[in-house]
């Protein structure tokens, strides 16, 4: 074999040999790491209940079809990074010349016949540039599908919480139904002994009212138990009483609630992993532009009745003349930097959210606190000594009712809240990833 030829096999064998660098298997086993959480589902006890929404909805967000969907999507990716890795397949060719046309007899002694194989393979460092590449999605779409698990939990949650609510709801104003019930009977008994019908007739229109809306409470209990059924639905068991709303929760410090979201949500991890992979792309279209890719082909030649030949050819594209290579390496360099910018908005949009979603669960827990330590309280004694007096005779009934109605309102504004707080609860849960690192319902 002649020296091109050797040099042209020597060249392919270390191009064929190359391998894309460790970080590609660095990322891979990242991608696997952050997918264990959502892979693996959590069994929900037979016959237990659940302690809360929280761990309601994590019985179900793994076998989830959304987050299935997700985790194949994951997986695809983690495929992808070895086809990113790997030189095109060798083609083979079979090539006549100088075939005797006008005399097909003699092609059994006249005519050359070649079989060749040949070889195409990218500049030097692409093939690894575009491995780390598709190792950095692959690894992005992990996070997005750590990113799904925690966005179906939290839909699933809020579904529970609002089950939770709308049933104390229903509880509440079934009570205060039943006051005015009881409290009818004792205006029955004073207008028989004489009293005046007015009384009646006040307290009658005030239960019609009451029971319109524990009527419209029943509705929107029955529309929360069918949504959760339908999204709960061949995934967990839905219990026959929803979990009691806690009554008040410890909000961590914004600053640490800040920190835990950037480092454990996925949402910042994906982007830079986005923003990683754009850059490598960068680095690919460069060298691709820059440097030459390479063809190499080795020929089998056969002229009939004489001696075989063996051929050999090298060609190389010049990229840095013309052509379409230096208009991607700019377009790669744009969508490099785009997604850098990205990756930052991310961080700053995910300690906004965890800003607002922290406000909002602060002042409910404020507020909850004043009610049940000052509003309910005093609401509860104006409506008892109220009810005392009206049985006695010695207090008007309007005095009654609009004491009674404020401490319904009172109530009813206690579940609203702790519901409104749980709903908070949720939404930091999620910001911070607590559900996939804790696997619990601790403060965040």
């Amino acid at each position: 074999m002649n020296s091109p030829a050797k040099g042209a096999w020597a060249f392919l064998a270390v191009q064929l040999c190359a391998c894309a660098g460790s970080l590609p298997t660095e990322r891979r086993r990242d991608a696997q790491r952050a997918l264990r959480g959502v892979e693996a589902p959590v069994p929900q006890a037979s016959g237990a209940p659940a302690a809360d929404c929280a761990q309601l909805a994590r019985t179900a967000t793994s076998t989830h079809p959304r987050v299935r969907a997700a985790l194949e999507r994951a997986q695809a990716a983690l495929a992808r990074v070895d086809a990113a890795a790997a030189v095109a397949p060798p083609r083979a060719a079979f090539e006549i010349w100088d075939f005797p046309i006008g005399q097909p007899a003699l092609a059994g002694r006249e005519g050359i016949y070649m079989l060749g194989v040949s070889q195409e393979l990218p500049a030097w460092g692409v093939r690894a540039s575009r491995a780390s590449a598709a190792a950095e999605e692959a690894l992005a779409t992990a996070h997005e599908a750590r990113e799904t698990w925690l966005t179906t939990w939290r839909e699933l949650s809020h579904a529970c919480v609002d089950w939770s609510e709308t049933t104390e709801v229903v509880e509440q104003l079934g009570a205060y139904h039943g006051q005015l019930h009881s409290m009818r009977e004792v205006a029955a008994a004073r207008y028989a002994a004489g009293d005046s019908l007015t009384r009646l007739a006040r307290i009658d229109a005030e239960a019609s009212i009451a029971e319109m809306h524990v009527a419209e409470a029943h509705a929107q209990l029955d529309g929360a138990r069918a949504a959760l059924g339908v999204l709960l639905q061949g995934l967990a068991v839905i219990p026959t009483q929803p979990p009691a709303l806690p009554a008040a929760r410890a909000i961590a410090a914004l600053d640490e609630l800040t920190r835990l979201a950037a480092d454990r949500s996925p949402r910042p991890a994906r982007t830079d992993a986005m923003a990683r992979s754009a850059e490598h792309r960068a680095d690919a279209s460069s060298r691709a532009a820059s440097l030459p890719a390479v063809e190499v082909r080795a020929t089998y030649m056969q002229l009939p009745g004489q001696r075989a030949g063996l051929g050999a050819m090298v060609a190389v594209p010049l990229p840095w003349l013309w052509g379409q290579a230096a208009a991607e390496r700019s377009a790669a360099r744009h969508e490099a930097a785009a997604a850098t910018e990205v990756s930052r908005d991310e961080r700053r949009t995910l300690a906004a959210e965890v800003a607002r979603v922290a406000a909002r669960a602060s002042a409910l827990g404020k507020s909850l606190e004043v009610l049940e330590a000052r509003v309910l309280p005093a609401a509860r004694r104006a409506a008892e000594a109220e009810h005392i007096s009206f049985s006695v005779g010695g207090a008007n009934l309007i005095e009654w009712i609009e004491a009674a109605h404020l401490a319904r309102e009172a109530l009813v504004d206690r579940v609203r809240q702790r519901a409104q707080l749980e709903h908070a609860w949720v939404d930091l849960l999620a910001l911070t990833a607590a559900p996939l690192t804790t696997r619990e319902s601790d403060p965040p």
